[in-house]
């Protein structure tokens, strides 16, 4: 088989014309006979097409067109107007045609544009189902999630997006349709998966470490140290360098701090250690609650100097939020960002929200991106911290809190003086190195130790009291999680109101169903459960009450239970009664 042109010439408008004949091996015409613009990749198209019609395979029917219109132009004296070896003439960068293509031709060809850009150094990464890259915002690096706008640029910087008019070429740019598939892809080699930026060298789960600048394919972590040196870290550390190691951080760097109890201290040295093992722990890691009983005991210090330690700058902060959509909204910004550390700071309202409580506990955030119209998958790898006085939390929140809880004993703790380090901020920036490798060693003599279990129990987080625990064993650091029966008893208090409250709720109804407003009123003339009739308004109270009491249908309150009982009279909002806890509903 091979291929006859006939009557071939430019046109006025520079495009190449004339008819194709498919020759046998016989010499006689195969009924294939085509005449149009061969500078048209849809008209090549059509000619492959009848060919492979004829039992001839696609790359073989390309083939001999591909030589039949190199003649054809080396006769006419025709620069060719096509690719060839993926490259226009004239073109610096690689050139994507855009016009009479399939999507799937092209997008593939972004994409190979895409694993040009990054070559040996990624600069763009698969990061939370989607397209991000890594910028600097007050000095410190972050995740910046690409829309269609930001990969247009990236792209149309790095290549010439091209499309083939009578005129010949013209410039053209990354079609939408293109960049929105590729926005969409999850996992793709051209972009590597991304789990989070660390600022320190970081603890594999294997125990081996990650140190070295720039993306790291093992861990999938993109490491930015920006200069900081750690001193050498021995392969087997003697008692007398983690006696050492435990001195430089409990002594120097949290020596001042006026920790109420030994749990206390063992808990903010595990909050110093989570950024740098968090890869080790599979599952999730609990929120870290700083609590004093007056301002001016130092919590914001602590979270400041973690900040400091584990990232050389200030940690991301994320005020508490007034309701669950506004929590969403605000997890969601803050873990696109991919911190290191998140700072929900100066806790003033009872900490009682759905959205933090499931954030604790999962290890992938999903959620709409404000301004986007797709879902995202975000994976859950910061360390959280929670600042504030005497901070009241639910019973969902007692269990996802370990507390380090500071008391000066004094009624102005702001005025204390004699610091060891009176700027620990400055002291801690200026050892940072120093305290990171003490950090490191402790765990090194953990992994030497076969990396033992701890043998502290806390729910959800498991795998977490597991790590940290069996490191702060092996440094001889104690009474880790020794706390929390307290924690629970304060966050009973709260339960403890509401039995007062249901045992009044009885004596005025009974088993009559009745709306919020009716109970809203039993607690003003009572004085109770100041947190939800002490909302802004009166529809902020009834609103308040309707969502607690939701989250307490068929829970069991001494020897009552409270069960919904339809719709009030608005048919909006449902009505409640109570009912002796052993009758069951009726």
């Amino acid at each position: 088989m091979k291929i006859k042109s006939v009557d071939f010439d430019k046109n006025g408008k520079g495009a190449l014309v004339g008819t194709l004949i498919v020759i046998g091996d016989d010499g006689k015409s195969l009924g294939v006979e085509h005449a149009g613009n061969f500078s048209s990749p849809k008209d090549r198209d059509i000619f492959v097409g009848l060919l492979e019609e004829l039992g001839i395979p696609e790359d073989k029917a390309k083939s001999a067109l591909r030589d039949t219109l190199k003649h054809v132009r080396e006769q006419l004296q025709i620069e060719p107007p096509e690719p060839a070896d993926g490259q226009f003439s004239g073109h610096s960068r690689p050139v994507i045609m855009t016009n009479d293509r399939h999507l799937r031709e092209t997008v593939d060809e972004s994409w190979n544009l895409l694993e040009r850009i990054n070559g040996q150094d990624p600069k763009v990464f698969g990061f939370a189902d989607t397209l991000a890259v890594i910028t600097e915002n007050t000095g410190q690096r972050r995740t910046d999630v690409l829309d269609v706008v930001a990969l247009r640029s990236i792209l149309d910087r790095h290549g010439d997006y091209i499309k083939l008019t009578r005129d010949g070429e013209k410039p053209d740019r990354p079609p939408r349709d293109d960049l929105d598939s590729m926005l969409a892809r999850q996992e793709t080699p051209q972009a590597p998966p991304l789990q989070r930026i660390v600022h320190s060298p970081v603890v594999r789960p294997d125990g081996s470490t990650v140190s070295v600048e720039g993306y790291d394919p093992t861990s999938e972590l993109y490491v930015d140290l920006n200069g900081l040196e750690i001193p050498s870290i021995p392969d087997d550390p003697s008692p007398e360098d983690i006696q050492s190691a435990k001195k430089l951080i409990m002594v120097e760097l949290l020596g001042d701090f006026p920790f109420a109890k030994d749990s206390d201290k063992a808990h903010a040295v595990a909050l110093l250690m989570n950024p740098i093992v968090r890869s080790m722990v599979n599952g999730p890691t609990p929120l870290y609650l700083i609590d004093s009983p007056t301002p001016g005991t130092g919590k914001g210090l602590v979270a400041e100097v973690t900040g400091i330690i584990a990232t050389g700058a200030s940690p991301f902060v994320m005020t508490e939020a007034n309701d669950q959509d506004e929590w969403r909204k605000r997890i969601t910004s803050q873990l696109l960002l991919s911190p290191t550390i998140v700072l929900i700071d100066n806790i003033r309202r009872r900490l009682d929200s759905s959205a933090l409580a499931a954030a604790l506990t999962t290890q992938s955030w999903k959620d709409r991106m404000l301004g986007f119209s797709r879902m995202v998958s975000i994976p859950i790898t910061c360390t959280w911290i929670a600042t504030g006085n005497n901070a009241a939390l639910s019973n969902e929140m007692a269990r996802r809190i370990v507390r380090i809880r500071l008391d000066a004993k004094v009624e102005r703790p702001w005025e204390r003086s004699e610091f060891k380090h009176p700027d620990l901020s400055g002291w801690a920036l200026e050892h940072r190195g120093e305290v990171v490798g003490a950090l490191l060693l402790l765990i090194r003599a953990w992994v030497v130790a076969g990396m033992p279990k701890g043998s502290e129990v806390m729910g959800s987080f498991q795998q977490w009291a597991n790590t940290m625990g069996g490191i702060l064993q092996v440094a001889g650091i104690k009474s880790f999680l020794e706390d929390r029966e307290e924690m629970y008893a304060q966050a009973d208090v709260e339960m403890e109101a509401w039995h007062d409250f249901v045992g009044l709720w009885w004596v005025e109804w009974g088993e009559t169903p009745v709306g919020v407003a009716q109970l809203i009123d039993i607690a003003k003339e009572r004085g109770m459960l100041a947190d939800l009739r002490g909302q802004r308004s009166e529809h902020g109270s009834r609103t308040a009450m309707g969502k607690r009491l939701s989250n307490l249908r068929d829970q069991v309150l001494g020897k009552y239970v409270i069960r919904a009982a339809g719709l009030a009279y608005d048919a909006k909002t449902l009505k409640y009664q109570l009912m002796i806890a052993d009758s069951g509903p009726k």
